[in-house]
């Protein structure tokens, strides 16, 4: 049965702030123990960052750096911090983000209540929280929840792209949609379609259009096209030039002939001179 969610923002935030590029996101569970369903830690965190899914400005924290590095988890430390938001504010800077999540589930209420709260470093920005009751599964409720919420702080969903190609290509998008690399041939970008154009080192190049869907991974495989060799220039010599030897008007048959070109001896007329076409060897004879 799917979870029946009220949702209640609070009020101090009147309209949903303008996107920007928010950094890090660290998630921190907690659990009130009570007759009415159990969870651990552990599963909140899960719930909560199933309903985060794939932001194109957000990076989420690693399970293992928030929950088993150090002597105290950063985890129970926000726990400690209570609703001191200072100190929630320095624990998740500790943990190299610049927002922190916090997601309770309380099951000493029927129904289980949910409450969640954005905290960011940067303290000019308020706190973004949403309390809500759940029908049914707590961590379906805990998911579409943290949802609506990324969606009042204009943190969009995005979906991943995968790109198999030569690699040595490279690969960019015309049309200079918002996308994070994750790789060199890995990719976040809002849904939609989108064009991917791969270009090889030597200049070959070839798009495709995929279509991205939210929370989900894409891959594209594209190739190349050959590249064409481009045949040599002749240098241009000018025995070798046509138009030398039809200007001549000769035809020199076999590989033992040889054109010898006499020295100019009638160097007082340059308009005089001649040229012999005669086998290997053989004799020139005087020119007229």
């Amino acid at each position: 049965m799917r979870a029946a969610v009220l949702l209640c923002l609070s009020a101090m935030i009147s309209a949903a702030p303008a996107a920007q590029a928010a950094g890090r996101l660290a998630v921190l569970p907690a659990v009130v123990a009570g007759p009415h369903g159990e969870a651990s830690a552990g599963q909140v965190f899960e719930a909560t960052v199933k309903g985060l899914g794939l932001r194109i400005d957000v990076d989420i924290v690693g399970y293992d750096a928030l929950f088993l590095q150090g002597a105290t988890s950063k985890v129970t430390e926000a726990g400690r911090c209570g609703s001191d938001e200072t100190c929630v504010r320095r624990v998740v800077a500790e943990a190299g983000a610049t927002m922190g999540l916090r997601s309770i589930v309380n099951f000493a209420l029927d129904p289980p209540l949910i409450t969640l709260s954005l905290i960011e470093t940067d303290a000019s920005r308020p706190p973004l929280q949403a309390v809500l009751e759940a029908q049914g599964r707590w961590d379906l409720a805990v998911a579409t929840a943290v949802d609506t919420l990324m969606l009042q702080r204009g943190l969009s969903p995005a979906g991943r792209l995968q790109v198999a190609c030569d690699e040595s290509a490279t690969v960019s998008f015309p049309g200079n949609p918002p996308f994070v690399a994750e790789g060199p041939r890995q990719f976040r970008l809002p849904p939609g379609q989108h064009t991917v154009r791969i270009t090889g080192p030597q200049g070959a190049s070839a798009e495709s259009r995929v279509l991205v869907t939210a929370h989900q991974t894409v891959r594209l495989q594209q190739s190349l096209p050959p590249v064409v060799a481009q045949p040599e220039q002749d240098s241009g010599s000018i025995f070798t030039s046509g138009w030398f030897w039809g200007a001549v008007g000769v035809v020199v048959v076999g590989a033992a002939t040889a054109a010898v070109v006499a020295a100019d001896p009638f160097a007082g007329d340059p308009g005089a001179g001649c040229l012999c076409v005669t086998t290997a060897n053989g004799p020139c004879g005087t020119c007229p």
